[in-house]
């Protein structure tokens, strides 16, 4: 082989070699999306939507987002009933995010909907100085709203319950897509529970009625006849059974604070002799030997001479009488004090009709013996 066969064939062979380890053209791997398919956001170099090259286009962020492609960033679906860890705040999620040309949206919709960008509202244009359209204002039964904030960070408001900037720095650092929270305070619950700190509580066990509208002591209990409350902040118990000298019709509404509802005690000179009465005429008094009860409701009263009465019951709203001593042979006897049974009648001496004679039929006291 001459020389230049040699040359020819090892040069052949070097450029063999080189091509083996990349020789040719180098293209730049750097590429630019114009826009994305459905399920994926456009991203780049000056935040959503920024064509240029490096930039690309990124799957959707979680499971809650929807990503309809083209330029525009993720929307979020909206949540309710969340709650914290603490039990006490419940949110609402919506979404405010950019559109190409620097505007601003909010959307209120949900995945089932199928959201594009055209059910989303314009925000009034790319400034948050203008607040939050009262649209999105939230309301919600038994709740107070206190306004925005990040769902990363829920103790700083971004918005505040009139959709006013509340923080201007956090807001102006968080522009591009984020996801609002709507910070709630519970104001009133539902029937049977009341309210303290902020979070709904069940009534106790022996106060278990309210509407709802307050703290601890709005719950009652609508208690039964010969039951009454006594003090229940303080021993803990609930209906008992009503109180020797009282009784307790039922019907009336004590309140968790209340010290005592339900009994009301006997009238003057009345009493019962157990507990768990109902009415008022289940009031006795006791009326001593020698009196009686002359009217409704009246103090005893002395029997008449005359008239006698042993020890007895009346019952609130009732009279009682004084026994006659009768009469003897035509005189009416007499009772001395006091007058607390028969024996005390008699008949006084020289009363009555003379005999022939001239003498009284008695002519010495006639006492009654039993």
């Amino acid at each position: 082989m001459s020389k230049y066969s040699r040359f020819y064939v090892g040069t052949l062979a070097v450029l063999l070699s080189y091509n083996a380890y990349g020789a040719g053209f180098v293209c730049d791997s750097i590429k630019q999306y114009d826009s994305c398919d459905t399920g994926y956001y456009l991203y780049g170099t000056n935040g959503l939507g920024s064509v240029n090259p490096g930039n690309e286009c990124k799957t959707c962020p979680d499971l809650q987002a929807f990503c309809p492609g083209g330029v525009n960033g993720p929307l979020y679906q909206t949540k309710f009933g969340v709650q914290n860890n603490e039990g006490v705040v419940l949110r609402d999620t919506l979404m405010i995010g950019e559109k190409s040309d620097g505007s601003l949206y909010w959307c209120d919709a949900t995945l089932d909907d199928h959201i594009a960008i055209e059910d989303c509202v314009e925000a009034g244009g790319n400034s948050f100085e203008s607040g939050i359209a009262s649209d999105f204002i939230p309301t919600r039964p038994q709740y107070a709203f206190r306004g925005w904030a990040n769902s990363d960070d829920l103790s700083t408001l971004l918005f505040d319950s009139r959709g006013k900037i509340a923080n201007q720095e956090e807001v102006s650092s968080r522009l591009g897509t984020m996801q609002l929270v709507a910070i709630w305070e519970r104001t009133s619950c539902n029937a049977n529970e009341y309210l303290e700190n902020a979070a709904c509580k069940p009534c106790p066990t022996e106060f278990p009625n309210s509407d709802g509208s307050g703290g601890i002591n709005t719950c009652y209990v609508d208690v039964q006849p010969g039951k009454y409350v006594y003090g229940f902040a303080q021993s803990g118990k609930g209906q008992e059974d009503c109180p020797a000298g009282h009784y307790c019709e039922g019907g009336m509404r004590a309140y968790y604070n209340d010290q005592e509802i339900g009994a009301t005690q006997c009238p003057e000179n009345y009493r019962n002799g157990g507990a768990g009465y109902t009415s008022i005429t289940q009031c006795v008094a006791t009326v001593q030997g020698g009196y009686r009860i002359e009217t409704e409701n009246s103090a005893p009263a002395v029997c008449a001479s005359g008239t006698w009465s042993l020890e007895h019951s009346v019952t609130y709203g009732q009279t009682s009488t004084c026994e006659s001593c009768g009469t003897l042979d035509g005189v009416a006897a007499s009772s001395k004090e006091p007058r607390n049974s028969k024996t005390s009648c008699y008949i006084a001496p020289n009363q009555g009709t003379k005999d022939d004679r001239g003498n009284y039929t008695f002519t010495q006291d006639c006492v009654w013996t039993e």
